[in-house]
């Protein structure tokens, strides 16, 4: 995206990249990374699997959870009148 920067942000961001929060990313996942495969080889691959499923389904049920709300959000306005059905399509 070439929307430039805000002015809040000054010179630490690129775009919309904040470049200390990829600093510190990137360090914590080059420092960590041997730790994972470490763990990766040495525990069972259904312990793998299950904790990724719960991983995903953690994910999955927040997604679900901040659509429901948006969706209400949305249908409130409408009924009240604040929101115009045609901003909403």
């Amino acid at each position: 995206m070439a929307a430039g920067h805000s002015q809040a942000c000054g010179s630490t961001c690129l775009g919309y990249v904040y470049l200390p929060a990829v600093l510190v990313t990137s360090l914590a996942a080059v420092a960590a990374a041997p730790l994972g495969a470490m763990l990766a080889h040495r525990c069972p691959t259904l312990w793998l699997r299950r904790a990724f499923a719960l991983l995903l389904a953690i994910v999955i049920a927040d997604l679900a959870l901040k659509l429901l709300q948006g969706a209400s959000t949305i249908a409130s306005g409408l009924r009240s009148g604040l929101l115009d059905p045609m901003e909403c399509a």
